[in-house]
């Protein structure tokens, strides 16, 4: 079986030669473009010469002070930055990326005895873990807001109907568990034949 080839090389040439013709009539040969290429080595010698060598060396010892000083004073004011404004400079400084995010609300209500009579005031306590790469960080935020009669009321009427909720939602399932058959320690309740 022969398998169809296609002359690769004959077709690169016919690709590059047009490109070759043109770079040659303009004058952009390999020769022209090393020559080209060495002009900034050549003007460089040319000014080394002109300027001597005392001011090449105290014009290169001023460079590298100044890249060591300017490191210094550079990592310096970074640092003072950062000191002042945390996190500025990336989110989470060193600290990393957050790992975890928990966060606990805690509301009661507090009666407080005033000379003008007691105020029912509502305290959020709100407390947030955020673990990073670096440790936790804890903030807790307490939150205080005074409560007329009208707040306190449906406060309570909520607190009262959620109690309400969950102790009919306690009887629903004592009596699902009691029709299937699973009184006997779950719940605390006596199954009715072992009464007798």
């Amino acid at each position: 079986m022969k398998f169809l080839t296609f002359p690769i090389k004959v077709l690169i040439r016919l690709v590059i030669l047009p490109i070759k013709l043109v770079l040659a009539t303009a004058g952009l040969t390999f020769r022209a473009g090393f020559k080209a290429g060495t002009l900034p080595v050549k003007g460089g010698v040319v000014a080394g010469r002109a300027l001597g060598l005392k001011a090449l060396v105290l014009f290169g010892a001023g460079v590298a002070l100044g890249v060591f000083v300017g490191r210094k004073l550079g990592s310096m004011g970074a640092q003072l930055a950062e000191a002042s404004y945390p996190d500025s400079f990336g989110g989470g400084g060193d600290r990393g990326p957050a790992v975890g995010v928990a966060t606990y609300t805690e509301d009661t209500l507090e009666v407080i005895d005033t000379p003008d009579g007691p105020v029912v005031e509502l305290v959020e306590d709100t407390i947030e873990v955020i673990e990073t790469a670096g440790g936790e960080v804890v903030t807790e935020t307490v939150t205080i807001t005074e409560l007329d009669a009208d707040q306190v009321e449906a406060i309570l009427e909520a607190e009262a109907l959620a109690e309400a909720e969950e102790e009919m939602l306690d009887e629903v399932e004592a009596e699902i568990d009691q029709a299937l058959g699973f009184t006997g320690g779950e719940l605390g309740v006596d199954a009715e034949d072992g009464d007798a």
